[in-house]
């Protein structure tokens, strides 16, 4: 069974994503949870304490999916998609600005889970991309690190923004048909055989 600790995690963590972190209240978290606040205060210094542990819950919720694609994908074009669109699924369970209410209200927050976690991903996925160049599905002539960062931010932009919906989008639309657009971008003649199987099985 979860400790209380564990728990408070959890709920917070729901409340802060999908309301935001700055209108949350530890009053609030508390009443969600049928707790007293002092419950919470036993367990967490103030809301910047609780807030920089659920970050850090919600970034290994995610590792933990992108673990188990990495050991169970058969090669490079299937880990590169299917990570990506892991992550993607992360990000869309937050509200729009969330990352950027973090930013701005508790930078300190954001500079030790959100950059540290956008610099671990991005490392990973040059090493996908070399990999994929050794295995000869991803073309010799990229850009590593450009593509790598092209992957992570407009991934990000994507599924952090409401910029799409008007044009009758959802989220997970626009990250699937992104990640096979820009994939096959990348995908030598041998990558786009296995990338097309792919999407034929889907």
């Amino acid at each position: 069974m979860n400790t209380i600790k564990e728990r408070i995690i959890q709920e917070a963590a729901g409340l802060f994503a999908t309301r935001g972190c700055k209108v949350i209240t530890m009053d609030e978290i508390a009443t969600s949870m049928g707790i007293s606040k002092r419950t919470i205060y036993e367990n967490f210094s103030d809301k910047r304490e609780l807030l920089l542990q659920c970050v850090e819950y919600f970034f290994r919720q995610a590792q933990n999916s992108v673990d188990t694609i990495l050991k169970s994908s058969d090669n490079v074009i299937d880990t590169i998609f299917k990570t990506m669109t892991c992550r993607s699924d992360f990000i869309r369970q937050a509200k729009d600005n969330f990352f950027h209410e973090i930013q701005k209200y508790f930078p300190d927050v954001y500079k030790s889970t959100v950059i540290t976690y956008k610099e671990r991903n991005l490392e990973n996925t040059e090493k996908l991309l070399k990999k994929g160049q050794e295995d000869k599905v991803i073309k010799k002539d990229i850009d590593i690190k450009l593509t790598a960062t092209l992957l992570q931010e407009i991934g990000t932009l994507m599924v952090g923004s409401d910029m799409f919906t008007k044009y009758g989008y959802d989220k997970h639309t626009l990250m699937s048909t992104f990640m096979y657009t820009f994939t096959r971008g990348l995908c030598t003649e041998k990558g786009l055989k296995i990338l097309d199987e792919l999407k034929n099985t889907k």
